[in-house]
């Protein structure tokens, strides 16, 4: 399964999430659950605003692509300083 509606979703609610999980007080949320994964969106958000996160998902190919995701993400940060 190709990762191009993943994609594109996140590039539409990419703003939307990041924007609603930077509201929450640094101190308020420690954990995001999203107990439907899918693709990792939340997931990803949750790592973007300092957050720790735990998904899971019926499918074990979306929770691949939403470790491939997450990943990918922690790579950018580390790299770019995020």
């Amino acid at each position: 399964m190709k990762n191009k509606t993943a994609t594109f979703i996140d590039k539409i609610i990419h703003g939307d999430a990041l924007e609603t999980l930077q509201r929450f007080d640094e101190n308020s949320i420690d954990i995001v659950l999203d107990p439907f994964l899918g693709s990792g969106t939340t997931a990803k958000m949750a790592l973007l605003t300092g957050r720790n996160y735990l998904g899971c998902d019926i499918s074990d190919e979306y929770c691949e692509i939403a470790r491939q995701r997450v990943e990918q993400a922690q790579a950018q940060q580390f790299l770019f300083g995020g």
